[in-house]
């Protein structure tokens, strides 16, 4: 069955776990990480067990400062770090830079 899991906007079904829409107005995607991490751990999950992310950024001549905070999440403090691709997006979330 899916669960829908408590706190944001995930579902679990079986032992996956599917979120969307993690908002940052920061470039380096920090605030959404940490949001990322929190829904993760309410399904009894963390962002080690991540195995595949699709950013969406305002400016993509700021990916770059996503990359660094991914590095920061996965790469350092959660290894080993999932596949990953960015696109540029709009986003009715004016002050948001990662969407």
């Amino acid at each position: 069955g899916v669960t829908r899991v408590a706190g944001g906007s995930a579902v679990a079904a079986r032992k996956l776990v599917f979120t969307a829409g993690q908002l940052d107005r920061q470039t380096s995607g920090t605030e959404a990480f940490r949001s990322l991490e929190q829904l993760l751990g309410g399904a009894g999950v963390g962002l080690s067990d991540v195995v595949s992310c699709l950013f969406f950024v305002r400016d993509q001549a700021k990916v770059y400062d996503l990359f660094a905070g991914f590095y920061d999440a996965f790469n350092v403090r959660h290894p080993p770090p999932p596949t990953r691709d960015e696109l540029q997006a709009r986003s009715d979330c004016p002050e948001c830079k990662v969407l």
